[in-house]
């Protein structure tokens, strides 16, 4: 499986890169008024409003910086009983890739409560990199697309 790798500060996470459509610069988004601090605002992609989430901030209560490396990582995503839908994710160095094969999933259930929803753990040569299974985080973000 080849994983798409970003940074959320100095910790290292991984999505399957077959479910991100295209990733883009980071551009300014249309504010949404929400209480939800992760939800970073909304755009306009082919005619479609897709809703982003600021993921720095929804794992670690910290917006990512707008660093020349930081992305919009496009998914299509189903939501819960909807229909599949897009989703932006803000996330800083989204600069690499690695190949791993399901072997090579950690499991995560001796992490702290907060990070165990999101996937499972992968090594690797630099460290350990968490890995994001979309539809976790869906659930963890409690996410509601109408």
């Amino acid at each position: 499986m080849l994983l798409l790798l970003f940074h959320l500060g100095s910790d290292r996470y991984a999505i399957d890169s077959s479910q991100v459509i295209e990733i883009i610069p980071l551009i300014n988004l249309k504010k949404v008024s929400s209480s939800v601090s992760h939800i970073a605002g909304i755009f306009n992609y082919g005619g479609k409003v897709v809703p982003v989430i600021d993921l720095g901030q929804l794992i670690h209560q910290k917006s990512c910086q707008a660093l020349l490396s930081t992305r919009i990582i496009l998914v299509y995503h189903s939501f819960l009983e909807q229909n599949s839908s897009l989703l932006g994710l803000v996330a800083e160095k989204v600069t690499d890739t690695i190949a791993k094969n399901e072997e090579d999933f950690i499991s995560a259930e001796f992490q702290a409560i907060n990070t165990s929803d999101l996937g499972d753990m992968i090594h690797d040569e630099q460290g350990m990199i968490q890995y994001i299974h979309l539809d976790h985080l869906s659930r963890w973000a409690k996410i509601v697309v109408k």
